[in-house]
């Protein structure tokens, strides 16, 4: 099982309580809410101002949000989930990590079960695929890992990562206005921006050859994660929304899980496969393909995604292949010529 102790979790619902509420809430009525002491209260207070919620006290009024923020909670995500969802999900919500992937690694190991999510505010070491960052600032994204257990042998596990891609796409779908793409093979795009990155990670039996657990990592930049200045600005990250509203980040996660949810549970790898063809924005493109250790990459042609999910590519001196490792970029203006 995922484990946060019932101090965490009265945290997390004393700022889903501050969060619904228009007016101020006095600590004796969060006190009797919550059927704790109010001391329990001033500590729970002080630990979300010290982790960047601000929080008044109005004399002899009670607690109040300074200003409408969009916080994480546990509680406004569950209430946001289909009762079938909700009811097998052990949801974390941390307000810092470093990763949570790593979180959801060691809860994994420890026996956590299967849709064990751990969700955090901010991630300090945050990361994507071949050792690279992923920049996870407060207030600003969705950082989620699931724990699962599927029965699948290694080679199928790439379907984990297609899948996670195809689900984030439709929930973005369902939460903005926006048409949104996966770049092969586990970035979430809008338009030329990156918004998602996902990371699949897992552990063998190696008596049976097969996954004894997999990881997906899914993060989501839905404000600007450059706006303090502490992302390099200069690559291709965007996001959702210009301007915070209350519960947004909680619906994205919540959409984000209820879609995985039921794709994981009720599709098979032929259709993740077609719907993962079809949200691809590469298609048709000039890329520049790096292998392995290579700095300068080569041009080549998409021609389309095979059936084990490798990217099929013409190079521009006419060889042919099937990239199942390394990385793409796509070329400037994104070339559609034929």
């Amino acid at each position: 099982m995922v484990r946060t102790s019932e101090h965490d979790d009265l945290r997390d619902s004393i700022l889903e309580a501050l969060q619904s509420s228009a007016m101020p809430l006095s600590g004796e009525q969060i006190a009797h809410d919550q059927g704790v002491s109010r001391a329990a209260v001033w500590k729970c207070i002080e630990e979300l101002r010290e982790h960047g919620v601000r929080i008044e006290a109005k004399p002899r009024r009670g607690y109040q949000l300074a200003a409408p923020g969009d916080y994480l909670t546990k509680a406004g995500i569950l209430s946001l989930l289909p009762d079938w969802i909700a009811e097998r999900m052990d949801i974390a919500m941390l307000p810092c990590t470093e990763s949570t992937n790593d979180d959801a690694k060691r809860w994994a190991r420890d026996g956590a079960h299967e849709f064990s999510v751990v969700l955090a505010d901010e991630q300090t070491k945050g990361k994507g695929r071949r050792g690279k960052s992923f920049a996870s600032p407060a207030g600003t994204g969705v950082y989620l890992s699931i724990v699962l257990r599927p029965e699948m042998s290694i080679p199928d596990t790439t379907v984990l990562t297609a899948l996670a891609g195809v689900a984030v796409c439709r929930a973005l779908e369902e939460t903005t206005d926006a048409r949104p793409a996966i770049k092969w093979v586990n970035d979430v795009y809008l338009g030329t921006r990156k918004v998602c990155g996902i990371l699949t990670e897992g552990e063998v039996d190696f008596e049976s050859g097969e996954l004894a657990w997999a990881v997906v990592g899914i993060g989501i930049n839905v404000y600007d994660p450059c706006i303090d200045g502490d992302v390099d600005s200069s690559i291709d990250i965007g996001h959702l929304f210009d301007l915070k509203a209350p519960e947004r980040r909680n619906a994205v996660a919540a959409k984000v899980i209820e879609e995985f949810a039921s794709w994981y549970t009720t599709a098979d790898p032929e259709q993740v496969i077609e719907q993962y063809r079809r949200l691809s924005n590469l298609m048709g493109l000039k890329v520049v393909v790096k292998q392995g250790r290579e700095t300068d990459g080569r041009q080549a042609r998409v021609k389309g995604i095979a059936d084990d999910l490798g990217l099929e590519v013409a190079f521009d001196d006419g060889e042919t292949c099937v990239l199942r490792s390394g990385d793409v970029s796509i070329t400037p203006l994104w070339d559609t010529a034929t």
